[in-house]
């Protein structure tokens, strides 16, 4: 999920910041995305047998992100649309190579094409510094909550409630075996007890549960 996330704020950015110097990127980007969701809508409705478990944290984090993409597009736009050489065909001949190449194109704001989007991208500044301020002072004024993460609780109890009684006794087989032939010991007494008494509930823990990444038949298999 998260590669997707990240290939949706990459074409957005990439459109949003290069789409005035290059307009073809605005129809490719519209069929990215057309793309992206009708795959999506096939893959959830035919090929995926269970949703992933995810909670909004990620989504949001992205919309966060992707607020600041038409700053982007107004500022990179100003300076594409303030060349002088596009639209004026304006060219300073260059007499000497060891000569700075003098074009004219400064971040001045002109009375052209480019000034809209100047203003625009001022604009855009401010109005997410003041709506960023504006809910700060609604929450400090107690006028509108602050956000707060989701806590689920899923009931799925400790750690060792989460093993399976077949990672128990296998985790126990490999402690003792390390522990008489070879002086290894990689846990304590307390953690063996729990191992041998705790009775583990209906959700356990998949493939590794002790962090051995080599232990996980999945990473076996790619070999």
């Amino acid at each position: 999920m998260h590669f997707k996330y990240a290939a949706i704020l990459t074409t957005v950015f990439v459109t949003l910041m290069y789409g005035y110097a290059i307009p073809m990127l605005f129809p490719i980007a519209a069929f990215t995305f057309l793309n992206y969701y009708i795959v999506d809508k096939l893959l959830i409705t035919y090929y995926y047998q269970k949703p992933p478990v995810y909670d909004d944290k990620l989504n949001t984090a992205t919309l966060r992100l992707m607020k600041y993409a038409p700053l982007f597009m107004m500022f990179f736009g100003y300076w594409c649309m303030g060349n002088v050489q596009i639209f004026n065909n304006v060219t300073n001949p260059l007499s000497f190579a060891n000569v700075p190449i003098i074009t004219g194109h400064t971040i001045a704001p002109n009375l052209s094409v480019d000034l809209p989007l100047f203003i625009g991208g001022l604009f855009v500044v401010f109005v997410l510094v003041c709506t960023d301020i504006f809910s700060k002072c609604l929450v400090k004024c107690k006028i509108m909550e602050a956000e707060s993460e989701i806590e689920v609780d899923e009931k799925l109890g400790s750690y060792f409630e989460c093993l399976s009684v077949i990672d128990r006794k296998i985790w126990m087989a490999e402690e003792a075996n390390n522990s008489g032939r070879l002086g290894i010991q990689s846990i304590g007494n307390w953690t063996m007890e729990k191992l041998r008494t705790t009775y583990g509930g209906k959700k356990v823990v998949k493939n590794a549960p002790n962090y051995e990444i080599l232990a996980n038949p999945n990473y076996q298999a790619s070999f």
